[in-house]
């Protein structure tokens, strides 16, 4: 991928922006490897020379997924993988993707990664991004350090916050993590240590959580005479049931990784040192199958696990039809009966 070495923006004369453009998608047509690897050594330049700002960096990321797709093109990402050096620059995350799998890792290990205003701001750009990129079909979050995936808010900024600023900042975190939650691609949380308050409520709002042996997990906003306010006391009845869910919520106790594989918080656990790889190997499992139909099924549970169970299988069937009508499941069926592997193309 490329590098933009600058935060701030240059002014281009439209004509050469679009020509430039067009000479990239004249070339991609060809779908010749040759031509990409040139293409790719142009794209750098061209890229480097606007000087970008993150936002404005992200949007050309995905136009150029856009022309990838128009081209009708047979390739991942032509210049190999997209480390977290070169990567759109974020200040408190760190991004990365290969093989179709994105890998965030919030990135504050001095406060043990705790969320403020600006890792909200930040995981919504990026899952945003992410969610129109097709080259990323599964998503890894995890926390730098080995002592936490996230402890919480902010105390600093939660201390200032009053009934109208305390109310904004519980929909912040809520509309944020929604947006994590109804992602089109499943999402797992490697939780490698603390993950208290809201760092908890962000992993419950993932697709699956896989713990550390040595995590910790819980709901401790009581102690501080609030309740969570990013999804928590929702959720988490929802994944373990009303009973136990309230234990935790009126305690503030922590549990481990353990008790937390026990009442159904968490789907794995390992030794803290295999964790990042035991994900790598499921969410690299999960982006080898369709790609419209993981967002399907994931679509399909979600809505369904919010209405009646009739409702819910008009919606599997509605679902269903609109997948038999793709290009992947004619390539899927075609695959299976010629005994081979399927080429997905997710259209």
């Amino acid at each position: 991928m490329f590098v933009c070495p600058s935060m701030r923006f240059h002014r281009m004369d439209g004509n050469v922006y679009r020509s430039r453009i067009g000479f990239f998608i004249a070339h991609l047509r060809q779908k010749q490897s040759s031509c990409i690897a040139h293409v790719a050594s142009e794209m750098r330049g061209f890229f480097a020379s606007l000087r970008m700002t993150t936002s404005t960096g992200n949007t050309v990321l995905n136009l150029l997924w856009a022309f990838r797709d128009a081209a009708n093109m047979d390739w991942r990402y032509p210049w190999g993988i997209l480390t977290p050096e070169e990567a759109m620059p974020y200040e408190t995350l760190l991004y990365s993707v290969e093989h179709h799998v994105a890998t965030i890792t919030l990135n504050r290990p001095k406060v043990l990664n705790a969320l403020n205003a600006q890792v909200f701001d930040e995981l919504e750009d990026i899952f945003t991004d992410m969610d129109r990129n097709s080259a990323v079909r599964a998503i890894l979050i995890t926390g730098s350090g080995e002592k936490a995936f996230a402890a919480g808010a902010d105390i600093n900024e939660l201390a200032r916050t009053n009934g109208r600023t305390g109310e904004q900042m519980a929909l912040r975190g809520q509309a944020v993590f929604s947006l994590i939650e109804d992602s089109g691609k499943p999402v797992i949380a490697l939780i490698n240590g603390f993950a208290l308050g809201g760092g908890c409520e962000l992993a419950l709002a993932c697709t699956m959580r896989l713990a550390a042996s040595t995590a910790k997990l819980g709901q401790p906003e009581i102690k501080l005479g609030i309740l969570p306010g990013y999804g928590g006391t929702q959720r988490l009845p929802r994944l373990i049931g009303t009973s136990r869910a309230l234990r935790l919520l009126l305690t503030g106790d922590m549990i481990s990784a353990d008790e937390a594989y026990r009442i159904g918080l968490v789907d794995e656990v390992h030794p803290a040192e295999h964790l990042l790889a035991r994900g790598h190997a499921l969410a690299t499992q999960i982006a080898e199958a369709a790609p419209l139909a993981i967002a399907g099924t994931l679509e399909a549970v979600r809505r369904g696990s919010h209405i009646h169970l009739h409702e819910g299988l008009r919606v599997e069937a509605e679902i269903f039809g609109q997948l038999c009508d793709t290009e992947d499941k004619a390539e899927g069926t075609a695959a299976f009966l010629a005994k081979r592997t399927p080429h997905w193309r997710g259209r």
